[in-house]
């Protein structure tokens, strides 16, 4: 029996279970939702790029359209210039008083019946504004 005593006052050294706290539930879940996040906002820049691009894009194609006017014919052309020309404006000063100078040209081949070919001026004019909106974009 001193055997069994000896074994028994040695287990008795022996310390209960420790709770350890364990924290990687919420380091999981944290990780989860930190991922969520940045792919939201990820997906919210990239709209908004995307948005931008078209935006710059569309810029551009009336800037094509704008260059492709027919003059062949003064009254048409004048009032798709002017349409154009006002859908082109920006931010910019300097390409609103260009605008504001090209309709002025332009304003003497849109209200009458029949209209003389373009003059020289007005389509000098209307290069400067075409210039200055290849350069904007």
């Amino acid at each position: 029996m001193p055997a069994k005593q000896i074994i028994s006052q040695q287990l008795r050294d022996i310390k209960p279970p420790v709770e350890i706290h364990d924290i990687s539930v919420y380091l999981y879940w944290g990780l989860i939702v930190l991922a969520a996040i940045v792919l939201v906002v990820a997906a919210f820049f990239l709209i908004c790029y995307l948005l931008g691009l078209r935006r710059i894009n569309q810029r551009r194609a009336w800037c094509t359209a704008l260059k492709q006017i027919n003059w062949n014919d003064p009254k048409k052309s004048a009032y798709e210039a002017t349409r154009l020309g006002r859908l082109l404006l920006g931010d910019s000063d300097r390409l609103e008083e260009l605008y504001r100078q090209m309709v002025t040209e332009l304003e003497a081949y849109k209200y009458k019946r029949e209209v003389d070919p373009l003059s020289p001026e007005a389509r000098a004019q209307f290069d400067l504004f075409l210039k200055a909106c290849d350069e904007s974009l």
